[in-house]
């Protein structure tokens, strides 16, 4: 999904594995998720019928789509459905599976999934607007998904896009805040990515194209998780693939580079249905409930819930929908 297939739906979940080790399905602790406003007073709760029979749920395999499809499992199975998550890996099989209606539903995101779209469609990433306007990108990604029998939900305000981090010792020792700052850095500039970041445009290409970067290695990382943190705490690489949403990164004290020249797309998450999906009113009515309800704060905190409190993927999604007034 992101890369976001990026190389965000290659990815194995260690971060996810670890935190499921450590976590308690009893939820304790408190939620990091902040209430919405008269959240309390159930008027924004979810529909507690009119859902029948199965729904399958897509996850890729890292930690925050993992914890977005538990959301939406949550708030389709409060309306009724038989909501199960299905775990899948790349964007290609997901988007594969809905086509074929083997699942009805995924969490993407929304340029990444019109790139890939678009890439497999003309051979190029390009889409033909600009990728930093919301709603030309939401419409390419509508038009892209229709072709292939996929329906193209609002987008969240929640955001996630690829971001490139190194460690505060080597911001301040190289005077480096912004990714262009590292044309002029000579030392050894190993990139820790997941590997489809050495062919994926908004990665090593793209900051080999747009920044001018010469990568001296490239290390195999896992998108923020155990791979990615220790990699670049121990000096093994010297900048880092992570999402902008990962909590992990300001617990562990790194710093994101400012993506000044503007590589990355919009990316903001949205729910993806296949063609049965799509027909029922109320599958949308629940999703796009959900998903405009999600800030990108509230994102990072989920993701902090599970990486950082060691929360499972259900009590986070369960901490947020409550907080929203979801849950009523």
């Amino acid at each position: 999904m992101r890369t976001r297939l990026p190389a965000r739906l290659l990815l194995v979940g260690l971060a996810l594995t670890a935190a499921a080790g450590c976590g308690s399905s009893s939820g304790g602790g408190t939620s990091r998720i902040a209430p919405a406003a008269g959240a309390s007073a159930g008027g924004n709760a979810l529909p507690t019928s009119g859902g029948k029979g199965p729904l399958a749920i897509a996850s890729a395999n890292f930690p925050e789509n993992q914890i977005l499809a538990e959301v939406y499992r949550q708030a389709l199975a409060r309306a009724g459905y038989q909501a199960t998550v299905k775990s899948l890996t790349t964007r290609p099989v997901i988007l594969k599976a809905l086509a074929s209606d083997d699942v009805q539903v995924e969490p993407d995101y929304v340029g990444s999934m019109a790139q890939y779209l678009n890439k497999a469609k003309t051979g190029t990433e390009d889409l033909g607007v600009p990728t930093s306007d919301l709603t030309a990108v939401t419409a390419k990604a509508r038009e892209l998904g229709t072709e292939k029998g996929l329906t193209v939900l609002t987008p969240s305000p929640a955001a996630d896009q690829n971001a490139f981090a190194v460690t505060k010792a080597f911001s301040q020792k190289n005077g480096v805040t912004k990714l262009s700052d590292l044309a002029g850095y000579k030392g050894p500039l190993v990139l820790g990515g997941t590997p489809e970041c050495k062919t994926y445009g908004q990665c090593q290409p793209g900051l080999e194209r747009v920044y001018g970067l010469r990568f001296t290695g490239f290390e195999q990382t896992d998108l923020g998780g155990t791979l990615s943190v220790t990699k670049l705490k121990s000096g093994k690489v010297q900048l880092g693939e992570f999402l902008s949403s990962d909590g992990g990164v300001k617990a562990n004290d790194f710093v994101v580079l400012e993506d000044d020249k503007k590589l990355q797309s919009v990316d903001n998450v949205v729910p993806v249905l296949s063609g049965k999906a799509a027909a029922d009113l109320l599958v949308k009515t629940v999703l796009e409930k959900v998903s405009a309800a999600m800030s990108t704060q509230d994102l990072i905190d989920l993701n902090a819930s599970v990486s950082i409190d060691r929360k499972l993927p259900a009590q986070a999604a369960t901490d947020f929908l409550k907080a929203k007034g979801l849950l009523g």
